[in-house]
């Protein structure tokens, strides 16, 4: 009974092999029929494997959501990549700065540039991270299904 509680409606009318009216739930590969206007349970099976179309059909949306996934992350990491490159370039323009100066008070804000920009650099670094998790995370739930 816990497993029909945790268990999704997945038609609320199914002709069985006797030609009864049903009810089919399903949870963790566990299919069970259930009469159509009481709650008792008519029998309960394994389903590890379906019908040829079903899974061609499930295998194609599966693999339109991973290209998706996949098209994100790359236009996501060139974003990201260019940002940190043009930030790259930024701290060195200070730092050629901070050397070339005599004044203190030029060497501090380019001391502080500098630290702020490797501040953002390192939060670019844990973007480029989540983004390339976030698909990995996809892709593995994706390897439940085939």
């Amino acid at each position: 009974m816990d497993l029909l509680r945790k268990s999704s409606l997945i038609d609320a009318n199914v002709i069985g092999e006797d030609g009864n009216s049903a009810r089919l739930f399903a949870y963790k590969r566990t299919a069970f029929v259930v009469a159509l206007h009481e709650d008792t349970v008519i029998t309960m099976y394994p389903r590890e494997d379906s019908p040829v179309s079903v899974r061609e059909s499930v295998a194609k949306a599966l693999t339109g959501i991973l290209r998706a996934a996949q098209r994100k992350e790359t236009r996501e990491l060139k974003r990201l990549e260019l940002r940190k490159a043009e930030l790259t370039v930024e701290r060195a323009e200070c730092s050629l700065r901070r050397l070339k100066t005599a004044s203190i008070n030029v060497a501090s804000q380019m001391d502080a540039r500098i630290a702020e920009i490797d501040g953002e650099i390192n939060m670019i670094n844990a973007e480029i991270f989540d983004v390339r998790r976030e698909k990995t995370t996809l892709a593995k739930g994706i390897a439940a299904y085939v």
